[in-house]
């Protein structure tokens, strides 16, 4: 089975915006301004550089959790999870 090009930005769009939503979620306290600033200034930056985007959402997630949690190994996961995508994960 072949994936097409549509699946796979579909599929990067998707999981950047979960990793958003979730930063979003538990660290904003206006929810619903956030999300649409995220989504009116913001969103087609990140369908344009996908690949990079998808990376620092997840970093962006992993920084949180570990700040709140101190988890070391699943930032450390989360961190190498987002580097398979792009390496700007690690800088």
């Amino acid at each position: 089975m072949e994936l097409g090009f549509q699946f796979v930005v579909g599929f990067c769009s998707v999981l950047s915006c979960c990793f958003l939503y979730k930063a979003i979620a538990r660290y904003s306290k206006n929810k619903m301004l956030s999300i649409f600033i995220l989504y009116a200034n913001y969103y087609f930056y990140l369908e344009n550089l996908m690949r990079q985007s998808l990376a620092m959402s997840i970093a962006l997630y992993a920084i949180l959790l570990y700040v709140e949690n101190r988890k070391l190994m699943q930032f450390i996961m989360l961190v190498f999870f987002a580097m398979m995508f792009h390496t700007v994960a690690i800088s």
